[in-house]
């Protein structure tokens, strides 16, 4: 099942819950503080040789920033409140920094009466921007972004309208990797290998930044 059907059916399953809905409220997520650890990219490694000598590099995917802005609506149930969120955000490290695409749904179960202390799951979409990878000597990198998915649990506690927000999931996104400037000899190696294979001209390599999140940030509803 692609990552389109488990979004439509973990929207559908929303509905019976949206039947019991009250007042609806505009909602506002800033979640400043973040990161996520993306094993999967971990040791991949570009090398390209030059007139002035080979160099090569390391993009780690470990201890990558994470931060995100969504807007949507809250739907007051009876024990809970219905989510569904768009916005954008970002996730950078020391190498690069590309842009994210978001679109998620879920629910919060009530924990006290008033409704100022929730928990519950949410999933949704990712997609990454387009975005670019300069080298330390200068060699440029076209990191085309692809799309993917996120699930996990959000809980939040506070007041009537405002509240403090912490999020643990997983995330998955990648990109292409293409090499701007063909006339140099690229390779690449996966892991901290030693066996670097050659990467020709219209060939990409994916970067694979999959991995587990969290992140802490504060929300509006009116």
């Amino acid at each position: 099942m692609n990552t389109k059907k488990v979004l439509f059916v973990a929207l559908a399953g929303l509905i019976p819950l949206a039947g019991f809905a009250g007042p609806v409220k505009f909602r506002t997520e800033i979640s400043p503080i973040g990161g996520i650890t993306s094993s999967d990219i971990d040791g991949l490694g570009v090398r390209h040789d030059t007139s002035y000598g080979t160099y090569a590099e390391i993009i780690d995917g470990q201890g990558n920033y994470l931060g995100t802005l969504e807007l949507g609506v809250e739907i007051d149930t009876k024990i809970g409140y219905v989510d569904v969120l768009g916005g954008f955000g970002g996730a950078v490290n020391g190498a690069w920094g590309g842009g994210l695409f978001l679109l998620d749904g879920g629910y919060r179960f009530k924990l006290n009466g008033p409704g100022t202390m929730t928990i519950g799951p949410f999933v949704g979409l990712v997609a990454a921007g387009d975005t670019e990878w300069e080298t330390d000597e200068g060699g440029m990198i076209d990191m085309s972004g692809d799309s993917g998915a996120q699930v996990g649990v959000k809980f939040t506690w506070g007041w009537r309208h405002v509240s403090f927000l912490a999020k643990l999931g997983y995330m998955s996104f990648a990109y292409e990797l293409e090499p701007e400037d063909q006339s140099l000899n690229w390779r690449y190696t996966r892991n901290g290998g030693d066996s670097w294979q050659t990467w020709g001209a219209g060939e990409t390599v994916e970067a694979d930044m999959s991995g587990f999140f969290g992140q802490f940030g504060v929300t509006l509803q009116f």
